[in-house]
């Protein structure tokens, strides 16, 4: 019976385990990010490359050819329309954003660097309903992994707690004293409660 309360507690703990590893969501931050007219973007966003979605965002560009605009979750939605591209787009349709990545986001994190160059849909770039454009002429983004947080879920807790209540009320069932454990009597004393169990 021991050996089954520890194999339990061995599933229960693994579980738990990949709980906490299962925080795949990174958030990625704008480095360095410059635009052709002297403008600038800098910001975060949540990105879990398992399900390509984004989960947060805060991306301001600063004034240049362009007012100066914050793309967040109250004001702009996120379209991952090409591959190795995520686009904020404001709800009215007419402030765009779209960062191209060289390689893709991972949710192992890292630096990637963004694509440069002109206006097209392999660069990367913001307009004005397209009529007012500016090209990101250098920058990249880079991770600072949710994965490694030290504060593990609430769901993690709820299962450690639910693993270890399984454990204590299958120990407080058989309430074994060590010197039964010692004999090795658990067998004779379990086939006296349950005949036919072992034997």
């Amino acid at each position: 019976m021991l050996k089954i309360i520890f194999q339990r507690a061995a599933v229960v703990a693994a579980l738990c385990t990949a709980m906490v590893g299962t925080a795949a969501a990174d958030t990625w931050y704008l480095s360095g990010v410059a635009f052709n007219d002297g403008s600038s973007a800098s910001g975060s966003f949540d990105y879990d490359a398992s399900t390509a979605t984004v989960n947060a965002f805060n991306l301001s560009t600063t004034a240049g050819v362009l007012p100066a605009f914050t793309y967040d979750t109250s004001n702009s939605y996120v379209s991952t329309w090409l591959m190795n591209n995520l686009s904020w787009v404001s709800p009215a349709g007419n402030r765009y954003l779209a960062l191209t990545f060289t390689t893709a986001l991972t949710n192992g994190g890292g630096t990637v660097d963004l694509r440069t160059g002109p206006y097209s849909s392999s660069g990367s770039w913001e307009c004005d309903n397209c009529a007012i454009v500016r090209t990101v002429t250098d920058g990249s983004v880079s991770t600072i992994p949710v994965a490694l947080s030290a504060v593990p879920e609430v769901e993690t807790y709820a299962l450690l707690m639910a693993g270890l209540g399984l454990i204590g009320a299958a120990a407080r069932r058989r309430k074994l004293s060590p010197m039964e454990l010692s004999r090795g009597s658990v067998g004779q004393r379990l086939s006296h409660q349950q005949p036919g169990l072992f034997g």
